[in-house]
């Protein structure tokens, strides 16, 4: 019974007629139809809000890291990317000859089968087909990752 009595007699402090004045320069700006539309006490919080989101947009707010954010540090970022990069492309660079080294061992292992199956023409057409199937289904594979 005690909250619903506290709910009931908050209310929002009246504006005094000194207040009505300093806030009457404040509503110039705003379209008259706009106004009319607000309820007479509620004017003036709604045209602080405006004015107060109108600052705000041309302000911004600072996160407290960026003032305590200094060139040695911005410089070691800076540094910390650079050698980053220069390990992605060592890396990229050893994927490549990887790559080669297997296309390599591949292209070996079929000229193997081909040269010691070659009195076997059954079993060599069903090797090949094999290998282009399994080509087949890596690259596309390799195109859908």
């Amino acid at each position: 019974m005690a909250k619903k009595q506290n709910k009931e007699t908050k209310k929002f402090p009246v504006e005094k007629d000194s207040e009505k004045e300093n806030h009457s320069d404040e509503l110039d700006d705003i379209p008259p139809e706009f106004l009319e539309a607000i309820p007479e006490e509620e004017r003036h919080r709604v045209v602080s809000i405006i004015r107060s989101k109108m600052f705000a947009s041309f302000t911004r707010e600072t996160n407290p890291i960026y003032e305590k954010v200094s060139s040695e540090h911005i410089t070691s970022i800076i540094n910390n990317s650079e050698e980053q990069d220069k390990r992605d492309r060592k890396e990229r660079g050893n994927i490549r000859w990887m790559n080669f080294g297997m296309f390599i061992l591949i292209l070996v292992f079929l000229v193997f089968i081909i040269i010691f199956l070659i009195d076997n023409e059954n079993i060599l057409n069903l090797i090949i087909t094999a290998s282009l199937a399994f080509a087949g289904g890596f690259g596309v594979g390799k195109f859908y990752s």
